[in-house]
């Protein structure tokens, strides 16, 4: 089963965004008080259900549901930062956390328990959300949702993000492989021939960072009417950079599955856990390091062929690059020319490493087929 998250607009009448508005303050309010009244070191939901429960309802008269899902939600954020050696200081005013009994769907409503009992707000819904919501009654089904305020310079929008588990399909038995090489010159680069290239990134990347250091430079030296403004369009480009790559690895991903559910192929990539510790790089170029956002493509990939009931595989990296896709020899890799020695092969470089990738996705299916040995490969699962 995967868990996907549809985002449903909200389209409440005057008196149903004060009543949200109301409940979202209360339920981070709430949060806030269970985080103030309570020990840093206390994570268990149930030690703080018993010193904070009733002090929540009474004094923002959330549900009871909704006052158990705050202090739910302290109790989880405190094991996350615990594991992370951090601590959790406070929350802002932004969503609200609902389960199957304090949420409906209907036809293009949703019925919410927010302060001072329930209400139907009428959302409105694209063709994509349609067709996702429309599914839940066969295979899919609504497990709970996130009410989100999104705060702009003019309006305040509301957003529930509605979660939905999704049945996968059967696996297949592929019968070929498509190796996939993810770099910073091509995002991915596809043994089938198909290549994303990163020059339109990275030029995303550094134009958002020109802006953003002049607006932060103002933002601290100017006179008090810039240094407002300056804040106010920092506040509304916060998450356009984040949104873009989302967006980008979104439609690489898709497009991969989608060829290899049509080949009836599995997908071979590379487990790039921790390259970040293992590999040095200049100071230029620690930023542009720090953006590549190949954990969030594997997990988008990981989901949609899953899905699909395609087999994904991610597998050692050592040797891929520099070892030739034809005899196996070791060969010379420059920026992204790849030369074989051995026999004289030539070939783009990251090609030539998506080729390796998918006769390591051979070796597991066809152990008895003709595949080149690569050195030091070990198979790891998704």
């Amino acid at each position: 089963m995967q868990i996907l998250t549809v985002c449903c607009k909200l389209v409440p009448d005057p008196a149903d965004r004060a009543a949200l508005a109301v409940t979202v303050r209360a339920f981070a309010a709430s949060c806030r008080t269970v985080v103030r009244e309570t020990t840093d070191d206390l994570v268990n939901e149930t030690r703080l259900r018993a010193q904070t429960y009733r002090l929540v309802r009474e004094r923002y008269g959330l549900s009871a549901n909704l006052a158990q899902q705050a202090i739910g939600r302290v109790a989880a954020n405190r094991k996350a930062a615990r594991a992370n050696h951090g601590r959790v200081a406070s929350y802002r005013d932004a969503s609200v956390q609902y389960d199957e009994r304090t949420f409906r769907m209907f036809d293009g409503e949703a019925s919410l328990t927010l302060v001072g009992g329930r209400r139907r707000v009428s959302m409105s819904l694209g063709a994509h959300q349609r067709a996702q919501l429309a599914r839940h009654a066969g295979a899919r089904r609504i497990r709970s949702a996130q009410l989100v305020e999104r705060r702009g310079r003019r309006t305040t929008s509301f957003y529930l993000n509605v979660q939905v588990e999704a049945a996968c399909a059967d696996p297949i038995t592929p019968t070929d492989w498509i190796g996939g090489d993810m770099g910073r010159t091509d995002v991915l680069h596809t043994s089938t021939g198909q290549f994303w290239a990163g020059g339109h990134r990275k030029a995303v990347r550094e134009r958002y960072q020109r802006v953003r250091r002049s607006l932060q430079r103002k933002a601290s030296k100017g006179t008090r009417s810039t240094r407002r403004r300056c804040r106010a369009v920092l506040q509304r480009l916060s998450g356009r950079e984040r949104r873009f790559h989302a967006a980008e690895n979104h439609a690489i991903s898709r497009r991969v599955v989608q060829d290899a559910a049509e080949l009836r192929a599995g997908i071979c990539i590379e487990d790039l856990a921790g390259i970040r510790l293992r590999t040095m790089v200049s100071r230029a170029l620690r930023r542009e390091h720090a953006g590549w956002g190949f954990h969030q493509l594997r997990g988008f990939l990981t989901y949609k062929a899953a899905l699909v009931g395609v087999p994904l595989l991610a597998v050692d990296p050592a040797w891929t690059s520099q070892s030739c896709s034809i005899c196996g020899c070791i060969g010379y890799r420059e920026r992204k020319v790849f030369r074989c020695d051995a026999c004289g092969h030539q070939a783009d470089a990251d090609r030539n490493a998506a080729d390796n990738l998918r006769l390591m996705g051979m070796s597991v299916t066809h152990p008895r087929g003709p595949c080149c040995p690569l050195p030091k490969v070990i198979v790891q699962g998704s």
